[in-house]
């Protein structure tokens, strides 16, 4: 029987940060068997910090869980964006790679903030309207971005 090797980013020494920026319909934490007691939602109305609602989970990881059914949190406008976004920014010693975990769909928020980010990874499923989807999210980048 062959062996199997596992490389996670911790085994090569990567600081990892999950977030979760799913902001209508969040649930890294869930999955992850979290019960986060602050969320994006409280940095965003200015109650904590990004740094201050980091839970550590398996492996190493850290998670920035966000709130899952408040509406306001879906649409967010340019200014709170930029805040959201900005706060990151004082992680950059504390972590390697940072892992963002978008809703699906081309909403002005997901795509402000695939925009934002380094690389894209655009993960999909074998479905035909998936597929479609994957597409017209690659349309849209490429237009928006060049």
């Amino acid at each position: 029987m062959p062996q199997i090797w596992q490389c996670s980013l911790e085994s090569i020494k990567k600081r990892v940060l999950l977030v979760d920026l799913d902001l209508g319909l969040a649930n890294v934490d869930v999955l992850l068997g979290f019960h986060a007691e602050y969320t994006l939602h409280d940095v965003i109305a200015g109650h904590k910090k990004i740094k201050d609602i980091v839970l550590h989970g398996p492996d190493g990881i850290m998670v920035v869980p966000a709130s899952s059914g408040i509406e306001e949190l879906a649409n967010l406008n340019k200014i709170q964006k930029e805040q959201l976004l900005n706060g990151f920014s004082g992680l950059d010693e504390e972590v390697d790679i940072v892992i963002v975990d978008t809703g699906a769909g081309i909403s002005p928020n997901v795509v402000s903030f695939v925009l934002a980010s380094n690389e894209i990874l655009l993960v999909t499923t074998p479905e035909p309207t998936a597929i479609t989807d994957a597409y017209a999210m690659i349309k849209v980048l490429s237009k928006k971005k060049g």
